[in-house]
C-alpha cells in the first residue's frame, strides 16, 4: 500500500472517531431546558465561549475548557464565578477587551420575549 492511500485512511478514520465521538457526547450530555438558546461565541484551541437566552443578572459569558466552567460579566470583564484557571482567565479577559461589542451583540440577538434581563444598551 502506498503512503497516500494509508494517509487517505488515517484521515477518514480521524473523520469517523471525531463524529462517533460528537454522537456519543450529544447523546450522553443531561438534558438541557428547550426553551434555553445557546449560542457559541467562539472556539478558539478548545476554548468554547458562549452565551445562553433566557439568563439571570448581571449580562455575561460562559466560558469552557476541558472541564472547567467559569462565567464573566460582559460589561466589564470580571470573572463572576467558576473554576477557570487564573492564567486562562487572563486569557480570557484578554479576548474581552477586544471582542466586547461582539459579546453585546450576541446577548442582545439572544434574549427572549420576557427575558427577565433585557438588551445591553
Amino acid at each position: 500500500m502506498n503512503n497516500t492511500v494509508e494517509n487517505d485512511e488515517i484521515k477518514q478514520l480521524e473523520r469517523s472517531l471525531k463524529n462517533y465521538f460528537n454522537l456519543f457526547e450529544q447523546l450522553t450530555a443531561p438534558p438541557r431546558d428547550p426553551h434555553m438558546l445557546e449560542k457559541l461565541v467562539v472556539c478558539v484551541r478548545g476554548v468554547k465561549i458562549e452565551i445562553y437566552s433566557d439568563e439571570h443578572a448581571p449580562p455575561h459569558f460562559h466560558v469552557v475548557h476541558n472541564s472547567e466552567k467559569s462565567s464573566f460579566d460582559i460589561e466589564n470583564g470580571n470573572h463572576i464565578e467558576g473554576d477557570l484557571k487564573r492564567k486562562d482567565q487572563k486569557v480570557v479577559q484578554a479576548w474581552h477587551s477586544k471582542n466586547k461589542e461582539t459579546l453585546k451583540k450576541v446577548w442582545n440577538d439572544t434574549r427572549p420575549t420576557g427575558c427577565p434581563v433585557g438588551k445591553i444598551p
